[in-house]
């Protein structure tokens, strides 16, 4: 039995590259000399359950510890500002420091949000700006970016809410198909395209991109919204090649579904949701998934991991 196997130049075979995917990229986030570590201890017969541990544990500290961003006086363009999440969100930010432009689509009270924001931000001196526009629409998101780099400057982050409907797809008609898929699929391209040139010669800033956990799965009457978070997950991928290298980076946060929630508990969920957002900004994390707790024990991950990769000769019988 083959448990993992390296093709000539030592570089992974299609076994290593499958685990990697089974074990949900796990090895992805590991420096290559930890990789290689791992295969040494393999292949010595030495992965045992302590040394297992010690490379994790080291590897973990080394992902969350690594080049921190600090938000106080970036400057953070959030598109979907007016959702609750954006609401805190921007709210959490400002009092961290950081200076917001709001946009929100036309005919949203931009002015009535920007003071809600002002409020739960009370002792905090960022500035907040608000903007009109529609980000589906190309020329109007070209149109936004040029006035905004040209009057405020060119933003450290542009954070892309995804909002969408939850409807059965046979219960639309062709045009609701068209502005829901729309609604969803295009702010991203288009603020990319817009600014990235700017980013780069600024050399620097980060794009996020947060969106439920719809976008990684298979949800009754949500056909439009999963077809969508699958397309803009293939973009990331897609930009991330693009960008690798230089100093943009390109973020994913993964929020829990929440399935028809209680009232009082829809602002406890924002609140935590935008401190998962702000997390993955600050620790510069590709890929992260709010909900899943903080104070989980540094002993534990070593023990799943254990587990995972002592279970998976048995996948490659």
């Amino acid at each position: 039995m083959v448990w993992m196997q390296t093709s000539a130049g030592g570089m992974p075979g299609p076994k290593l590259q499958l685990m990697e995917s089974s074990v949900g990229g796990v090895f992805t986030l590991l420096p290559p000399f930890m990789r290689q570590m791992m295969i040494a201890l393999r292949e010595a017969g030495a992965y045992s359950f302590l040394s297992m541990g010690a490379v994790i544990v080291l590897a973990r500290r080394m992902i969350m510890q690594k080049d921190q961003m600090r938000i106080d006086g970036k400057l953070v363009l959030v598109n979907g500002a007016t959702s609750r999440l954006g609401c805190e969100l921007c709210a959490q930010l400002s009092r961290r420091g950081a200076n917001i432009i709001m946009v929100g689509a036309k005919g949203r009270p931009m002015e009535s949000y920007k003071t809600q924001i002002e409020d739960k931000a009370s002792a905090s001196a960022a500035l907040i700006f608000t903007r009109e526009c529609n980000c589906s629409d190309g020329k109007s998101v070209e149109a936004m970016v040029r006035e905004v780099t040209t009057s405020i400057g060119v933003p450290d982050v542009v954070i892309q809410l995804v909002e969408g409907s939850h409807r059965p797809l046979t219960g639309l008609s062709h045009q609701q198909v068209r502005d829901d898929f729309e609604e969803a699929m295009l702010p991203l391209p288009y603020l990319a395209r817009s600014l990235l040139r700017s980013m780069l010669q600024k050399r620097a800033g980060a794009i996020v991109l947060v969106q439920s956990a719809v976008s990684r799965g298979h949800w009754q009457n949500s056909t439009l919204m999963v077809a969508a978070g699958w397309g803009l997950r293939g973009l990331l991928g897609a930009l991330s090649a693009d960008l690798a290298g230089t100093h943009v980076m390109v973020q994913e946060v993964v929020l829990p579904y929440e399935h028809d929630q209680l009232p009082e508990s829809v602002e406890r969920t924002s609140v935590r949701d935008a401190a998962a957002v702000i997390s993955a900004l600050e620790n510069r994390l590709p890929l992260s998934f709010a909900g899943v707790p903080k104070a989980v024990p540094e002993a534990v991950y070593p023990v799943v991991c254990h587990f995972i990769l002592m279970s998976l000769p048995r996948v490659f019988r």
